[in-house]
């Protein structure tokens, strides 16, 4: 079974369309399924999720990350996989 990645992101964000691209690239080797979300159609979710920045990155419905990020600590991220404690 696949891990899903759900990426919130805001019109016209840099951040967000840059947080894309490096986990697309990150994801041509590894098992996930990437869905993305526009904040402001998914609002309810977004606050339940606790959202408050974006990007916003959400794993099996986990809230692992905000704002913007860099393609070392995305890597770092999506290998220590936090949202299996």
């Amino acid at each position: 079974m696949s891990d899903l990645i759900e990426i919130y992101s805001a019109s016209h964000c840099p951040h967000c369309s840059a947080a894309t691209e490096r986990i697309r690239d990150w994801l041509a080797d590894v098992d996930f399924e990437l869905q993305r979300h526009n904040v402001l159609d998914d609002i309810d979710r977004a606050v339940v999720l606790g959202i408050r920045q974006t990007p916003a990155l959400v794993i099996n419905g986990r809230l692992v990350h905000q704002g913007p990020i860099t393609e070392k600590h995305l890597q770092r991220l999506l290998t220590q996989q936090p949202w299996r404690d």
